[in-house]
């Protein structure tokens, strides 16, 4: 009895109105779906499919991995795992805004996110030749490169002859604007997973690992309360950040902290008081992609 008391504490209207609108390119999602141990075969499906290595085996994996350093930015990503062969994954889920300085500063997170996990894999006294394969991949909003294709293949190259120059750091992007011309059966598996990374029907999802764990967290009274549990542990945090601070933070600033914090479109709603389409023109001034059916 107290514990169904508890959930139902948790499942407030305005959360699961948000809840309804996820979809598994948002990050407040996409860290309960790859919840440590919980996550791991959706996390080994996704990045088989990415690969293309039906083979490959995924054998550690956590969400919100933090790379702490006393001396540089900590990072957080939003979701980290390893594979058999020793290769290191940075899986970022990004609703982007369009533009160089928005492309700009993608490119040097991934960099930024690459170079840590590089240092913190070679410990002192280590040997270079011990250095892990780090791929990066980014579940990008649009399409990063404009070339209309599902995926994009980073890779340094020798300029004078093209030659591929294979340190072992890769980053891939997947273009979640990507249409594919088939549906269903005759669906590539990257198809298969760009569509699911845009779907807020758990029914209509097409990978089965994908699709148990968004049913969990949008079907199951247990699952919506875990979510819900999320976003009220979000909002109490800002609202402590603000105490602590001392400021009495204005609904523009809130607005701005959440874009850059990648929230969804709920959230602003909620937190700022602003209509749906204050919140797209504020993000319309700032050069942010952002929209009532975007970043939820």
């Amino acid at each position: 009895m107290v514990l169904e008391e508890a959930l139902d504490s948790l499942l407030k209207p305005e959360y699961l109105r948000i809840l309804d609108q996820l979809c598994l390119g948002d990050d407040t999602l996409a860290k309960k779906v790859f919840k440590a141990g919980e996550g791991l075969e959706a996390t080994q499906d996704f990045v088989r499919i990415v690969l293309d290595k039906p083979e490959l085996c995924v054998i550690e994996q956590r969400e919100q991995e933090e790379i702490y350093d006393t001396d540089s930015m900590t990072v957080i990503l939003d979701v980290y795992a390893r594979d058999g062969d020793g290769t290191l994954y940075d899986i970022e889920f990004q609703n982007g805004g369009v533009g160089a300085k928005a492309l700009e500063w993608m490119k040097k997170r991934v960099r930024f996110n690459a170079s840590k996990m590089e240092t913190r894999n070679l410990k002192h006294g280590g040997d270079y030749a011990d250095l892990a394969n780090v791929v990066v991949i980014v579940a990008y909003e649009r399409d990063f490169f404009g070339g209309g294709l599902p995926l994009y293949h980073v890779m340094p190259s020798v300029v004078e002859t093209g030659q591929v120059y294979d340190d072992g750091k890769s980053y891939i992007y997947i273009n979640r604007e990507y249409a594919c011309a088939d549906h269903g059966a005759k669906m590539r598996p990257i198809e298969k997973l760009i569509h699911d990374l845009g779907c807020v029907d758990p029914e209509q999802l097409l990978i089965p690992s994908l699709k148990a764990r968004v049913q969990h967290l949008k079907s199951t009274r247990e699952g919506k309360a875990e979510m819900c549990r999320l976003m009220k542990e979000y909002g109490d945090r800002r609202a402590a950040e603000g105490i602590a601070m001392g400021e009495a933070k204005s609904d523009l600033e809130r607005a701005l902290n959440m874009f850059s914090d990648r929230v969804p479109f709920g959230f602003i709603q909620k937190y700022t008081g602003y209509d749906e389409q204050r919140i797209s023109a504020i993000a319309r001034e700032r050069g942010i992609t952002y929209g009532a059916t975007e970043g939820q």
